[in-house]
């Protein structure tokens, strides 16, 4: 199950990042862990502003970076105090490197953090063909990193959604969920989408049957079914209930109910009727990412990145499978 005692925040000062904020100290309280603040110097931007305005030759570690960082500390620590309850500050830290996001990564593993916090897309056509920090964070992190996206409120959490296609790989996710379900008193609501095939024209309908929506709620039952007891030793369970479904888990000896859904739709993409359900009904969606990278990631593309790069509300990946 899902633990958080040490939160990163990454952050570059911008709006974005002080959004996340909010978020992991409400994550923080619900959890009783802390928030770290992490902000990276990049060299080479520093590098050509420095050699364009000085003019000459001189030393970056001695001359240049010892100021940039000590500013950079100055302005990590009124971020703290400004954002980030006393109960619930942790450590303020500032690094220089040359990829922002493998010193996000590096420290996420050095500090042993348990989830990465991180100011989301805000759909530039720049950011779609160059990608961005927070995608080559979710790509390769080893841990659940949740994507704020920009202008939205910290609010309460009562309906989280969990893509699924009924594979291993999507349900990995579950866990997670169940623990953030339970912390926030949450409902989780399954989603599947059976793709259509081809031009949408109007002889493909989105909506069906009730027998269709039927067959397909019970095979999503009884796949969600077979993967906990497959994978929980009996502490996870779902079970079906006159008034409705509901997840049963061990927290602490504790037994705990979460209201379940089984949601099933019919759409063109995958991505965007995921998209277009959490805009509408959900407060947060839980999805696995395939930890994909270099040219197996240019081909095979990625739902979870799609469904981070236009959804509004928070988006929580985990990881399933390790980079190939």
């Amino acid at each position: 199950m899902l633990e958080l005692t040490k939160i990163l925040v990454p952050t570059d000062f911008e709006k974005a990042a002080q959004n996340a904020y909010v978020h992991a100290s409400q994550l923080a309280e619900k959890f009783g862990g802390s928030v770290d603040l992490l902000h990276v110097v990049p060299t080479h931007k520093y590098f050509h502003e420095s050699m364009k305005t000085v003019g000459y030759p001189l030393s970056l570690e001695d001359d240049v970076y010892p100021k940039i960082t000590k500013k950079a500390k100055e302005h990590i620590a009124e971020e703290m105090t400004k954002y980030i309850d006393e109960k619930y500050r942790g450590e303020t830290i500032v690094k220089i490197g040359p990829k922002p996001s493998e010193v996000i990564l590096e420290t996420a593993k050095k500090i042993k953090a348990d989830m990465i916090v991180m100011g989301g897309h805000n759909n530039d056509p720049s950011e779609m063909i160059l990608g961005t920090v927070t995608d080559r964070v979710i790509r390769r992190a080893q841990i659940p990193v949740l994507s704020i996206p920009p202008d939205i409120n910290a609010e309460s959490v009562n309906n989280i959604v969990i893509p699924t296609d009924f594979s291993d790989h999507s349900l990995k996710s579950v866990f997670a969920a169940v623990r953030f379900a339970a912390s926030m008193k949450a409902t989780i609501t399954f989603l599947h989408v059976m793709e259509l095939y081809g031009n949408y024209s109007e002889s493909q309908h989105k909506t069906l049957s009730r027998d269709e929506s039927n067959d397909m709620r019970k095979r999503m039952y009884d796949r969600i079914k077979d993967y906990l007891k497959e994978n929980s030793d009996n502490q996870c369970t779902i079970q079906s209930e006159t008034s409705g479904d509901e997840f049963v888990f061990q927290d602490n000896g504790n037994e705990v109910k979460i209201p379940v859904k089984l949601e099933v739709t019919r759409g063109i993409s995958s991505h965007y009727e995921i998209v277009d359900y959490a805009n509408n009904n959900a407060d947060m969606v839980v999805i696995t990412t395939h930890g994909r990278s270099g040219l197996a990631h240019f081909f095979l593309g990625s739902t979870t990145e799609k469904v981070i790069r236009w959804s509004r509300k928070p988006v929580l990946t985990i990881r399933s499978i390790t980079n190939k």
